[in-house]
């Protein structure tokens, strides 16, 4: 069977060719994009030059973001699944991080990890009244939002902002990531700290070094700075890496552990697969390359 895409309105021949020429500026060669040690980025990189693929998609990002946003399967593997949504919601815990490998996409080459985007879950509504939660300003502002089912944080589309459940499991496979036991606390202080990047915008230029936009990776190394997330290079620019933050749970590096992962089963299933495997899937910095300065 076939993969449809949605095209987000009426086709635009020209705009499609410069989208494709723009993912193609993200992933590099054919095969998709790699990623590298920060010490293996080339010279000119590390003499503060701008790569010419970053320059295109700084140039061209803002105005393609959607064409390319909606060159996507309308649907992942797990859509649909008998029991995913139950099963998710009570598995969850407040803060656990769940990484995403998304549905086939332009955007999913470009990007050089086997999962391509995580969101926080923030808690159901026992969870988040017990610990305290709506008695802080900025996240009782929210409270509405967060009630009426959008208790997923993520930066995505457009920004960073609340999402629901659907947004994950909408998708082709499931990890879920736990960090260590947080008092009631310190779980309130890191939801409150997520709250100040919300509705800041979406990084789609997936460029560590503009502080002016986020992924959700920037986010979460900079609301958990104890996971140490590596920088990498990748595409003519620094960037975090999903798989890095898998890595670090496969190795319980900082108290972060796997939990499950979920894979489809048959048309309208899921499984659980063996944490053990997980690390086959996970993809790994390259070797050196022979660069070829760009600039």
């Amino acid at each position: 069977m076939g993969i449809a895409f949605k095209t987000g309105g009426k086709r635009r021949h020209r705009s499609i060719v410069v989208a494709c020429g723009l993912g193609i500026a993200l992933s590099g060669c054919a095969g998709g994009a790699k990623y590298y040690r920060v010490t293996d980025a080339p010279k000119h990189i590390k003499q503060g030059r701008v790569d010419q693929r970053l320059v295109i998609t700084r140039a061209f990002g803002p105005a393609l973001s959607p064409v390319v946003r909606n060159m996507a399967a309308i649907y992942g593997k797990l859509h649909n699944a008998d029991g995913l949504d139950t099963y998710m919601r009570t598995t969850l815990r407040p803060l656990d991080i769940v990484l995403i490998r998304s549905r086939p996409a332009l955007t999913r080459l470009a990007i050089p990890s086997h999962f391509t985007h995580m969101a926080v879950w923030l808690g159901n509504k026992d969870e988040l009244t017990r610990m305290g939660a709506f008695r802080v300003g900025d996240i009782n502002a929210r409270k509405e939002t967060i009630l009426s089912g959008n208790q997923f944080y993520e930066s995505a589309g457009d920004s960073v902002r609340l999402a629901p459940l659907s947004n994950i499991t909408n998708t082709d496979e499931i990890i879920i990531v736990r960090p260590s036991k947080l008092s009631d606390r310190r779980a309130v202080m890191k939801i409150s700290q997520l709250f100040e990047h919300l509705d800041k915008p979406f990084d789609f230029n997936f460029d560590f070094e503009d502080k002016t936009r986020l992924t959700c990776m920037e986010v979460v190394a900079d609301v958990f700075p104890e996971y140490r997330l590596p920088v990498r290079y990748t595409s003519g620019r620094y960037a975090l890496v999903p798989d890095d933050l898998v890595w670090k749970a496969v190795a319980r590096d900082h108290g972060l552990k796997l939990v499950a992962h979920i894979v489809p089963n048959g048309r309208r299933g899921f499984k659980t697969a063996a944490l053990g495997q997980v690390s086959e899937k996970l993809r790994k910095p390259a070797s050196p390359p022979q660069h070829v300065a760009i600039y």
